[in-house]
């Protein structure tokens, strides 16, 4: 959660006087400063106890810590005998822990996002990449079967993933400043759109200020807009998905959990039954798998989720907290808009 600033803090005890008055001090000593150098104020420091200050420095340094404090959490966690002997599919009842660690990701996820449904499966960005478009697909293959193309800006590794997909690939070209060219991109989509790709970065990893303008393209024709949402933690409770039109996305749960190696795929709520098999519900009774998916483009892994990477995430959420989050995006932001000066005073 967050701390206070130390020029917020009030002392919680007594202060003690260690030394005397300076200026008498020097006087007694002929060491008196000239007029010219002495401060017109005292410094703009709170006077706190030493109490105070250990305590608010111990704090500062458990945030910097708090991941190290989660992975080991979790390496301790996946060295228990039970754990290492869970199966993926064993009844539901007998890995509530688990299943409610999955749970409240995807939901958090959700929440970030504001996409309503989030599957943990995929092992890897790429793998969540690939889902998502096969997600696509599959939403148009009983009701607008022609639908066989996907609009990826030229350039994107997406372009091979539509492929995997059976997508045939149309690909826009970019304006001078890095963004979709929206004009372009409005002659390519038609009849036979399935999707049109944008990413939440441009590729030198600007905002794409042109996401809106192509779910606004897509949706004219009655295709979807797919979005690789690498990135878009860093703007964690500030925007999401869902008002620049997005009807999928995905993105690595190393964004929000440095440690967590696997991806996430969320779409809105019409596209959900198309999603891998199974999920993660929740009842009265507790949490189970959600099989009933009737258009799944089937299961990508054996669990419902990585495991490991959800119980690493999910402390991670439970630690840190809505504040802390939010600290952690600012912080990402600004070491990524760093980093991109860095590189353009390099290319000079």
């Amino acid at each position: 959660m967050a701390k206070p600033l130390i020029t917020e803090l009030v002392a919680a005890g007594p202060l003690c006087e260690l030394f005397g008055d300076p200026e008498r001090a020097a006087a007694a000593r002929g060491e008196l400063l000239p007029e010219a150098y002495r401060r017109a104020a005292p410094p703009a420091l709170p006077a706190l106890d030493e109490a105070t200050v250990r305590g608010h420095f111990a704090q500062v340094g458990c945030l910097a810590a708090s991941s190290a404090r989660v992975s080991a959490a979790v390496r301790h966690a996946a060295a228990m005998p039970a754990l290492s002997r869970l199966h993926p599919r064993q009844p539901a009842a007998t890995a509530q822990g688990l299943l409610e660690a999955a749970h409240e990701v995807a939901r958090a996820l959700a929440g970030l996002t504001g996409l309503d449904r989030f599957s943990l499966q995929p092992p890897t960005l790429a793998a969540a990449e690939r889902a998502a478009l096969r997600v696509a697909a599959a939403s148009f293959a009983r009701t607008e079967p022609e639908r066989t193309e996907a609009v990826v800006p030229a350039g994107s590794p997406t372009a091979a993933a539509a492929r995997d997909a059976g997508l045939t690939v149309r690909a826009v070209p970019r304006l001078q400043g890095d963004d979709l060219d929206v004009e372009a991109l409005a002659e390519l989509v038609g009849p036979r759109t399935v999707a049109v790709v944008a990413g939440w970065l441009t590729p030198c990893g600007a905002f794409e200020r042109s996401l809106f303008a192509a779910g606004e393209v897509a949706h004219a024709h009655g295709a979807l807009l797919c979005v690789d949402a690498s990135g878009a933690a860093a703007l964690a409770g500030r925007t999401r998905l869902r008002e620049a039109g997005a009807d999928a996305a995905w993105l690595g749960l190393r964004e929000l959990c440095p440690t967590a190696s696997s991806a996430a795929v969320g779409v809105r709520r019409p596209l959900t039954e198309f999603l891998p098999s199974p999920l993660v519900g929740k009842t009265r009774s507790g949490y189970e798998l959600d099989d009933e998916l009737p258009g799944t483009i089937g299961p990508l892994a054996l669990a419902p989720a990585r495991f490991a990477d959800a119980l690493d995430l999910y402390l991670d959420l439970r630690l840190l907290g809505e504040p802390g989050l939010r600290q952690r995006a600012d912080r990402l932001a600004l070491q990524a808009n760093a980093g991109r000066q860095g590189g353009r005073r390099r290319l000079r």
